[in-house]
């Protein structure tokens, strides 16, 4: 899964007790940020959070707005340790990592490096709606996110196809051709075979459920025996459709995926 922020275990220790720690950081995609870590030197209590980007700061900028942040979470010291926040989706773009710990000489780990470094008096407790960052320091804490990146092109761009909204035989076509399968305009059953061996399944001509699980594991989906609508969902947002199945359009479109991809059914 890809990081951004800095995955680095730095050369030195900051005692940030009694602040806000910001690191600036650059997501080069769109995606869905699920963790965030941070190099504790020895155990305590850490608080984590992003925040938006705006301009100030010696031109660099500074955060501004949370978006997001985590409970109250023991970390074991001595090392980076992952802490889990509800999963967000942002689009590519700068944001602030924000950190807290709950008792003096902790330490955060850090290195020299350019002003992505912020800080704010504060007492441990819930991030504040609006940061207030006082000082900068040409530093760079040791910490980052972990997130998946969601795919913002159409199927028809992703398989090359000349109509953007394709029939159901191009659509077949495309496919196939991606698949290397023989023939152009496959049978179900040849297709559910191609399908299966690229999801790496066992049984070559996958049932059901063993299908649709394997296809809801490949989209990270929560649920490994996806409901129709939640399958729908999943395709609307790897597709970067704007309105998540919500217009008719769309929704009939994306509602075939279920029945001609998952089913199968001769």
């Amino acid at each position: 899964m890809p990081t951004f922020g800095e995955t680095g275990s730095g050369t030195a220790n900051s005692d940030n007790y009694g602040l806000i720690s910001y690191l600036r950081a650059s997501l080069p995609d769109k995606g869905t940020v699920k963790t965030i870590s941070v190099y504790v030197v020895n155990a305590c209590n850490v608080r984590v959070a992003l925040y938006t980007n705006t301009t100030g700061g010696q031109g660099v900028g500074v955060p501004n707005t949370l978006i997001v942040e985590s409970a109250s979470v023991a970390h074991a010291g001595g090392g980076f340790q992952a802490i889990d926040i509800p999963d967000t989706v942002l689009e590519a773009g700068t944001y602030h990592f924000a950190v807290q710990v709950s008792a003096a000489l902790k330490y955060i780990r850090y290195k020299a490096g350019t002003s992505e470094y912020h800080q704010q008096t504060y007492t441990y407790g819930a991030f504040p709606a609006t940061a207030s960052p006082g000082n900068y320091s040409a530093s760079i804490l040791s910490i980052y996110g972990f997130y998946s990146a969601i795919l913002y092109q159409s199927v028809s761009e992703v398989l090359g196809m000349v109509d953007s909204v394709p029939t159901k035989a191009s659509f077949k076509q495309s496919v196939s051709e991606v698949l290397g399968m023989v023939d152009s305009t496959p049978t179900k059953a040849a297709f559910k075979q191609a399908i299966s061996e690229v999801l790496g399944m066992s049984d070559a001509v996958g049932t059901k459920a063993a299908f649709k699980q394997s296809v809801t594991e490949v989209l990270g989906m929560v649920d490994s025996a996806a409901r129709v609508k939640g399958f729908a969902v999943t395709i609307a947002e790897i597709l970067g459709l704007r309105d998540q199945i919500e217009s008719r359009k769309h929704k009939t479109r994306i509602g075939d995926l279920p029945d001609h991809t998952i089913t199968g059914g001769a």
